[in-house]
């Protein structure tokens, strides 16, 4: 499950660039579980807004450069949820991958969710005709260009 300010997303379409994301995971148990390991494979226009590993929520979560990895020693029987926050930090289409859940020394206990199509764009082209974008970025791309040249001559 996908949110933005608290509200549940059905789409991952018209997402701007700095959108906070929520990305909420659930699992359900039938049983009691040992050694978890889930794996949430995100899109490449996603940054966690957490970037340190370590324990929370009583897993151990280890960021990684395409994935968040969460890590449960023992997982009871019932309805689990787990949280990452998210930045929109780019524009285009992109897909997320899938979020796995298995155990570790019995890989025939597992569970998996599909993968996701992102869609974003920037907050300062939203309302513009394509035409005035393309002024934009050109001008855009200029002044960057002078910058850096500026800060070569120091």
């Amino acid at each position: 499950m996908f949110f933005k300010d608290g509200k549940r997303l059905s789409s991952l379409d018209h997402l701007k660039v700095g959108d906070r994301l929520t990305v909420r995971i659930v699992i359900t148990a039938d049983r009691d579980y040992d050694f978890v390991q889930i794996a949430d494979h995100r899109a490449a226009c996603m940054e966690p807004t957490s970037q340190l590993s370590g324990y929370r929520n009583g897993c151990y979560v280890a960021t990684k450069d395409n994935a968040s990895y969460f890590y449960f020693d023992v997982l009871s029987k019932g309805r689990h949820t787990v949280e990452m926050t998210y930045y929109i930090d780019r524009a285009g289409s992109y897909r997320t991958g899938l979020c796995t859940a298995q155990c570790a020394y019995s890989p025939e206990f597992a569970g998996r969710d599909k993968s996701w199509e992102v869609k974003s764009e920037w907050k300062w082209r939203a309302n513009e005709s394509e035409e005035r974008m393309k002024v934009k970025s050109e001008e855009f791309y200029a002044s960057v260009n002078e910058q850096l040249f500026w800060v070569r001559k120091i």
